[in-house]
């Protein structure tokens, strides 16, 4: 739901209005401008804000009795609050611009060497904000409307018409200097920068064609900008260009862009035109990955977030797409693309705040369990979501809770125990990067509930004890970690650093580098890498490979670091054989990585030991690649080449091939066996060498002759034999399979 803030602020009203108008079409600037944030630059005067009061929400006409009817992500409909509040700004005459003058070319030029080359998320000290500033805030957030002034109406005493060339195309710009220095503002103060882009309803000739047909029902406020047709597309990439290109500097950086508001529930808030799944999934893709895109051509530090609603299984009666479906279909069409979440934490019914309870009042049931039944994921189920993200699509993928609020109709105490649980969920929660609070109208914090905000970030064990037992007097509960499961568990950075500086010195053999210290702290305080992952880093480095360790060295470095001690003879033996075996490096590195003694090195420093999956197949199963390799040596007779293994390995793993089809078919119907031309005896005895790992027996190979020579048995008959034999069976057994 997006919450309006009104700020009729000059200096705001420039900072988010942006404008690009084709080659030699001009316009004079009105005497206002509308500019419409969710946080108030500092530099906005506190008069400039207007509060609206913040429209309630309503239970999604799929969970509600026939007298709630609008979606959970729709505002209620009644009277004014549907509308959105104008904000004018006069401009002194000497602030206007003739937009007739003659444009500069753009000056601008990107350099490579002052691209952003951090993420500023992993620097923050807190993922606390909020829009009125009643804490100091991390994070700071603007809306910014695409192509508002398409008309010439951008006003700031700053602004001036350039001409910015793109693909062949010259288009002309507004350089809004104060929307930079309120960038600047941010960054120097060490917030992330969140710009999250929408299309207004005057915008709506780039939207799909569909889409100036409102869904029934619906007051449409932002569309879907269209990336599937060609000459749309072209001005939508060229404006992400010039964005992107301003905002990538170490200077001056967005560290996350938005496309979209809610656009898994997009009839009010992204509306695409369709109520059809995979066109909506399809259409945002297309502008997703163009935004994805062209930031990457600049930057690979800041994220690339789609914006999301609280419907985690429910879809609102056909109006739109479940978060969990969403993702999945989005993540199967964005390909590698390292996308983040940003969501949208309101309880299941913005009306009844208590997310503790045992059912909603309107739905008869209970919209949010602890479970994979769950239809909605908020402030007290908030793992099943990051958990699911997490196991199917891996940390990578960060979660940042761009905005909530909760309601003081039901009382202060009510209020603050919500947004107390949902903030220490998300800052006990190792995905979720950043929270914003979007505390204004109805949502304001005032009193008890402002007073729990303050301490929710404290370090004094006084105000921890108090938090606790005012969420347990009012909510009935015993403890947090029932809606929490990681409540108090809070990483220790000291800790990380020894943990990260032990690996460079072991692994390594130097101290760390300032910069490569803080980048892999950062990983692992912020939950976006797991002990595992980090050292892979270093013994899969290019640097460690420099050092052109024999496996016997490359072995015992991973005793010493992994293990904390100096190998036994027996166990280095066997991890070495496994290399001389076709086993990769990264695969031997994953058995150590599962290892007992590793997990109890990562618990002694208070970080997650994780998992580790190595990229190349024949690492993925250690003891299926020393299967395959021993395929070479009996069937064929030869020693095993890498990407022969490697083949094997992909075929088994992936299904193309089971385990028992390559010892048979995959080996002995090869043209090279064939090319052997091996009698009949010679070839039973090769199965016993094969599939029963010894010499024949007389009176056992003599049966098998007599098979073939008299009971019309062919060489695939008695091959199948071998192979469905208990000896092989206890063959495979003896290596795992």
């Amino acid at each position: 739901m997006m919450l309006k803030k009104k700020l009729i602020s000059m200096a705001l009203a420039a900072a988010l209005v942006f404008s690009m108008l084709p080659v030699n079409v001009f316009a004079e600037a009105s005497d206002g401008a509308e500019a419409e944030v969710t946080a108030a630059a500092d530099e906005a005067a506190p008069d400039a804000v207007t509060d609206e009061a913040a429209p309630d929400k309503v239970a999604p006409a799929a969970v509600t009795n026939e007298t709630a009817t609008t979606a959970a992500s729709d505002e209620a409909a009644p009277v004014a609050e549907e509308k959105e509040k104008e904000a004018i700004a006069d401009a002194p005459e000497a602030d206007k611009k003739d937009l007739s003058e003659e444009a500069e070319d753009d000056e601008f030029v990107f350099d490579e060497e002052a691209a952003l080359d951090f993420d500023a998320f992993e620097r923050a000290t807190s993922i606390q904000s909020d829009t009125e500033e009643v804490v100091d805030p991390k994070h700071f957030f603007f809306n910014l409307y695409m192509f508002d002034d398409e008309q010439g109406n951008a006003l700031s005493r700053d602004a001036k018409v350039f001409n910015y060339t793109f693909e062949g195309e010259t288009y002309q710009f507004y350089n809004l200097e104060t929307l930079r220095q309120s960038i600047l503002q941010q960054n120097a103060k060490g917030r992330t920068v969140t710009i999250q882009l929408m299309l207004r309803a005057n915008q709506n000739g780039l939207a799909y064609a569909e889409a100036p047909t409102t869904p029934s029902g619906q007051d449409t406020k932002y569309y879907q900008p269209d990336f599937q047709d060609p000459v749309k597309s072209k001005k939508l990439r060229a404006y992400l260009d010039y964005l992107a290109k301003t905002y990538s500097t170490k200077e001056c950086h967005v560290d996350q862009w938005i496309m979209g508001n809610e656009v898994n529930m997009p009839s009010q808030w992204n509306w695409a035109g369709t109520k059809d799944p995979d066109l909506i999934v399809s259409r945002y893709v297309s502008a997703y990955t163009a935004l994805y895109d062209t930031v990457r051509k600049y930057t690979t530090k800041s994220r690339v977030s789609l914006c999301v609603d609280h419907s985690w299984q429910n879809n609102d009666e056909g109006r739109g797409v479940p978060v969990k479906d969403f993702l999945e279909k989005f993540n199967a069409q964005v390909g590698n693309r390292t996308w983040c979440v940003a969501y949208h934490i309101y309880p299941a019914i913005d009306s009844e705040p208590e997310i503790w309870a045992d059912m909603s009042a309107s739905a008869n049931r209970k919209l949010n369990p602890n479970s994979d039944a769950a239809e909605f994921v908020d402030g007290g189920n908030l793992h099943i979501m990051t958990n699911y993200i997490r196991s199917h699509f891996g940390s990578q993928h960060r979660v940042m809770m761009t905005e909530q609020g909760v309601t003081a109709a039901k009382g202060r105490e009510i209020q603050a125990a919500c947004l107390a649980i949902s903030y220490l969920a998300c800052k006990y929660n190792n995905m979720v990067d950043c929270y914003i609070y979007q505390g204004h109208g109805g949502y304001a914090l005032d009193g008890y509930s402002k007073d729990m905000w303050l301490k929710l970030d404290s370090n004094d064990p006084g105000d921890k004890a108090w938090i606790e037992s005012e969420i347990a007097r009012i909510t009935g509960k015993g403890s947090l970690t029932e809606f929490i499961p990681t409540y108090g568990k809070q990483v220790d950075e000291a800790k990380v650093t020894a943990f990260v500086t032990r690996l460079y010195q072991l692994c390594l053999g130097r101290d760390p580098d300032a910069n490569g210290l803080n980048d892999w702290v950062g990983q692992l305080t912020s939950g976006s890498k797991t002990g595992a992952e980090v050292a892979a880093g270093f013994f899969l480095s290019d640097e460690i490979k420099k050092q052109n360790l024999s496996d016997e060295q490359y072995v015992e470095t991973l005793y010493q670091v992994m293990m904390g001690r100096a190998s036994d003879a027996g166990g280095k033996a066997d991890w070495v054989k496994k290399l001389k075996e076709c086993v990769g490096r990264d695969g031997v590195y994953l058995g150590f990585a599962n290892s007992t003694e590793f997990k109890n090195i990562c618990n002694s420093y208070g970080i997650s030991a994780g998992s580790f999956t190595p990229s190349a197949y024949r690492s993925k199963n250690p003891n299926l690649t020393q299967f395959v390799y021993r395929m070479y040596a009996k069937a064929l007779g030869r020693e095993a080449e890498v990407a022969g293994v490697e083949y094997w390995c992909q075929q088994i793993i992936e299904g193309g091939y089971t385990l028992d089809e390559m010892a048979t078919r995959g080996f002995f119907d090869s043209t090279e066996f064939k090319n052997k031309g091996l009698n009949d005896e010679q070839y039973v005895e090769v199965l016993y060498q094969t599939f029963f790992d010894r010499a024949s027996d007389a009176g056992g190979k003599a049966d098998w002759l007599n098979r073939m020579h008299n009971q019309n048995y062919s060489r695939t008959d008695v091959l199948n034999g071998f192979c469905g034999s208990r000896e092989f069976a206890n063959l495979k057994a003896s290596f795992g399979l």
